[in-house]
């Protein structure tokens, strides 16, 4: 996975060796400790904004579609963080799953299904 920050309005890519660590942009652990943050992009043509929120950076275009399914999609815990997390919880350790659920919660209360609903 790629991971980018944001810099004076310019996106950039996590290198493959920073600070004397060769390999540095294949450690996802890593990479999420010094801030580097997974890129959403939303819609399509020419001109390109980017936004950084908490936990990504979204790459927004001019010709924005809205397509929620896809959002949430994009912006869910990955698959097997919440299966990891659900067999944690089944041997009683719950909190990384309350977390992930916590995250899917305020993803489906930003990304309406519908365009312009409250």
């Amino acid at each position: 996975m790629s991971m980018y920050k944001l810099e004076n309005g310019q996106l950039i890519e996590a290198p493959a060796v920073w600070n004397r660590i060769i390999g540095y942009n294949n450690n996802l652990e890593r990479m999420v400790k010094d801030g580097w943050k997974p890129l959403i992009v939303t819609g399509k043509g020419d001109i390109v904004q980017y936004k950084e929120h908490k936990d990504h950076i979204e790459e927004i275009h001019s010709e924005p579609p809205y397509d929620y399914k896809e959002l949430r999609r994009q912006a869910y815990p990955e698959l097997g963080d919440m299966i990891d997390a659900i067999c944690k919880a089944y041997d009683g350790e719950p909190e990384e799953l309350q977390v992930l659920m916590a995250k899917r919660n305020a993803i489906k209360a930003s990304i309406k299904k519908e365009k312009d609903a409250d």
